[in-house]
């Protein structure tokens, strides 16, 4: 391969994220009760008062006799009795009940929030919609797609269009900027966005994930991060980062694909750095029609001098 010629190509649209220069519409991207009863049900004790008996005295009167007087001391009737209070303990006994308490549902992220992020103006924004989809979903892949998509775009020197509008549609949601896209058939996981549609077609079996790195030559590091069939129009959209140990010149502008049924295809477009310095990153999305995920996509280049020329042959996953 030799050295990339300047691009003259003319540039269509593959996508719902927009750019300046080049209208790009993904279809794809741009989601107690607590009865604890412890009763202590127990009367106080109950108490019989103290009863007191007091004594009685009975005294009589005795007559003179032989002139001596005689003195009779008389003895308390009854001496006195006093009768201890009974007392009664009543028993006391505790019941617990053990109650269940279930915890409220979350509530599901709000859609027009989650369209305003994907579809935003700066790669932040579009990165901040990866946190309302949950983890692992069609959704997760989906955002994480744009996102990457995004950073080719702006590696390209690309400004990011404006943002979408969003607005609440049913059960989805719909995005415009010259032209409306409509998400449907939302799904949520613990308040998260799962999957949904675009324009009627599911996201599920469109959708590609991470790839094994590859090296050769001046690149130590070549890997499919995410990937995406589009809706409007239809095509593949792979993003991929590429890591230097010296300075490279890629030849994105000839790069092919190689479908899993033989098919070899010519990209239609691509976005991202033809360049990249020593120990330097780039990330580079390249389009493709008319075949399927899980083939293997090629990238060459040449170091400076030419005296290192590569081909990257990097696999493209299909989920």
């Amino acid at each position: 391969m030799g050295v990339v010629c300047e691009d003259a190509r003319t540039r269509s649209s593959y996508g719902e994220l927009e750019v300046k220069k080049r209208t790009f519409v993904i279809a794809a991207i741009v989601v107690a009760v607590s009865a604890c009863g412890g009763g202590s049900d127990g009367a106080s004790p109950t108490s019989v008062a103290d009863t007191t008996l007091q004594p009685e005295s009975v005294a009589s009167d005795v007559p003179e006799v032989s002139e001596v007087e005689a003195v009779v001391e008389t003895e308390p009737a009854a001496a006195e009795t006093t009768v201890a209070p009974a007392t009664t303990e009543a028993a006391t006994t505790t019941t617990t009940t053990t109650t269940t308490t279930t915890e409220p549902e979350p509530d599901n992220v709000d859609l027009v929030a989650f369209g305003d992020a994907l579809f935003g103006a700066d790669l932040d924004e579009i990165a901040s919609s990866i946190e309302l989809t949950a983890p692992g979903s069609a959704a997760r892949l989906y955002t994480e797609w744009q996102t990457d998509f995004g950073r080719s775009v702006l590696g390209s020197g690309l400004p990011l269009d404006d943002a979408a509008t969003t607005a609440k549609r049913g059960d989805g949601f719909i995005s415009c900027k010259d032209e409306c896209t409509t998400y449907a058939d939302v799904t949520f996981e613990d308040g998260l966005v799962s999957s949904f549609s675009v324009e009627g077609l599911a996201i599920e079996g469109r959708l590609g994930g991470a790839s094994e790195p590859v090296s050769d030559g001046p690149i130590s590091s070549a890997k499919v991060l995410s990937s995406y069939r589009t809706v409007i129009p239809e095509a593949i959209g792979v993003n991929v980062e590429i890591v230097a140990l010296e300075s490279v010149d890629l030849n994105l502008f000839g790069a092919d694909y190689v479908a899993p049924n033989g098919l070899q295809v010519s990209q239609v477009e691509y976005y991202g750095p033809d360049q990249l310095r020593s120990s330097a990153t780039g990330y580079v999305t390249i389009f493709f029609t008319d075949v399927d995920l899980g083939g293997t996509l090629y990238i060459g280049g040449n170091n400076d001098d030419f005296s290192n020329v590569f081909e990257l042959a990097i696999p493209v996953p299909e989920l």
